[in-house]
Parts: C-alpha cells; structure tokens; sequence
C-alpha cells in the first residue's frame, strides 16, 4: 500500500512541469479509451475533453485545453484540417491501430449494447451486423459522425483510411492494441511495458520502471466501454462468409498493417 501511494504522488507530480497539448486517436473500438487512459496516467492527469463531432478539430477545442485538462480525446481522422490544427497549437498526437477484424467484432457488441441509438439493427443478426462492417462502413457510422467524409464510404480499408496517416506524422506516436493490451489481453508484458516507457519518452517526462509498471497494472478492463479486449477475438465470431468478404475488401490491408503477410489465412 505505501509503494503504490508513493507511485500515485510521483505521478501526481507531472502535470506542475508538462506544458504540451494532447490529442488520442484512433478508428472506434480499436482501444482509443485505453489509450486514453495511458495517456492521462503517464502525465498524472485523468481529466479530458472529448473531441466535438468525434473526427474533426477545432481551434477552440484545442484552446480549451490547459494545465488542468492537457488532453482532447476521440477518433478524429487524419486530413489537411486536423494536421493544420495540431501543428498551429504544437499538439502531441496518440494514434492506436487494432486488427481491424477484431475492431469490427467489439464494434458489432457496441451496437448491441446500445441497440437504443441503433433500433435499426434491432432485428439483424450479429452475422449481417459483421458483414455490414465488412463491406458497407457508412451505413453504420454516418450515423455517429454525420460527415460527408464518412457516408460515402464502401468498406473496412476505406474505413480505416481515415486515420492511417497518422502514422507518418511526426507530431504523432503511432501504438498497437496488440502491443499496449498486455497479457490480460492476449499480448506480452515485455511489449506493454516497452510501449509505457516509449510513450514517457515521446512525451519527454521522466519516468521510473515502477511508474511504468504501475500503469501496465492497473491498465486492463478499467475502461468505460471495455467489453473483452482480447486479442484475436474475431476467430470466434467469423464465419465463411466474413472471412471471403474481409479478403475482398480488407485483404490487403491486414497485410499492409502487418497482421497478415498474404490472403491465405483462415
């Protein structure tokens, strides 16, 4: 009990010496929450605004922030405007990727926890849900964002396009669910631990290797939305017909973003 109340007040310490606006990032149910919450343990400062409208910037959402909330959270995409933004204000970007077949599947659980916002899925089952995901994003995501950019929309790799940029920008600190869920979810301490301490580095804040370790603890299903954050959870749900259909319009993206290195999985 004293360790960990000592651990709390060393990172209670970082927000009297951290000045750089925050933004997290990331397509939905890709562990953006987790993120989130990584984030604002590692600057000792859980406390957040959420992005309005979910994707785009804005300069008075950015200018809101201060030493008492550091962070704007939500799923804003990578374009000319929120580049712009970030730069303007020297923002420091979080972008978490997922594999997006384990991204669908959470997101389809989503739906049918809050079936109240989506009646129009009342009477679909999780298998048309899936497929939907698969091959029309739009229909279900319009919905949440009402923005030109996402009603047009054909498909999972057009979906997550949107924010795929974000790797490439120098502002940003690109990380995997994979490799920040640790063993709770599938993954590996080592790998989770790594991540914490890169992220502390990116932020240019001082850590120990018990402030590291006392985040990787208490990170796993201490979320709002958590659901199951396992890793690969996508094998239980998908049937044939998911897999064919994610080939087709994801195949190439599982292996640009290195989850797959061809289309013959299964």
């Amino acid at each position: 009990m004293k360790k960990t109340l000592i651990i709390l007040l060393l990172l209670s310490l970082n927000p009297m010496t951290y000045t750089y606006k925050l933004i997290t990032t990331g397509a939905p149910k890709s562990g953006t929450r987790m993120l989130l919450k990584c984030v604002g343990d590692i600057i000792g400062n859980s406390k957040y605004n959420a992005v309005n409208g979910h994707i785009l910037l804005t300069h008075r959402q950015l200018n809101q922030l201060n030493d008492q909330c550091q962070i704007l959270a939500g799923h804003p995409i990578f374009n000319d405007q929120n580049v712009a933004h970030v730069n303007q204000h020297k923002a420091k970007v979080f972008y978490i990727i997922r594999d997006p077949r384990d991204q669908i599947v959470s997101m389809a659980f989503w739906i049918y926890r809050n079936i109240h916002t989506r009646p129009e899925y009342k009477n679909k089952s999780f298998d048309e849900v899936l497929m939907e995901l698969i091959t029309q994003s739009s229909k279900i995501y319009g919905k949440s964002y009402k923005h030109d950019i996402v009603y047009n929309l054909k498909g999972i790799t057009e979906f997550y396009n949107l924010w795929l940029g974000w790797k490439l920008d120098l502002n940003t600190y690109t990380t995997h669910f994979e490799k920040l869920v640790g063993p709770k979810g599938g993954g590996t301490e080592h790998e989770q631990l790594k991540e914490i301490e890169n992220m502390f580095k990116h932020l240019e804040i001082e850590y120990t290797d018990q402030d590291i370790q006392y985040i990787a603890d208490n990170l796993f299903g201490s979320t709002q939305t958590f659901r199951g954050g396992q890793i690969g959870d996508w094998k239980k749900h998908f049937k044939k017909e998911h897999i064919n259909a994610f080939k087709k319009f994801g195949g190439q993206l599982l292996i640009d973003l290195g989850y797959e290195i061809n289309l013959n999985w299964q």
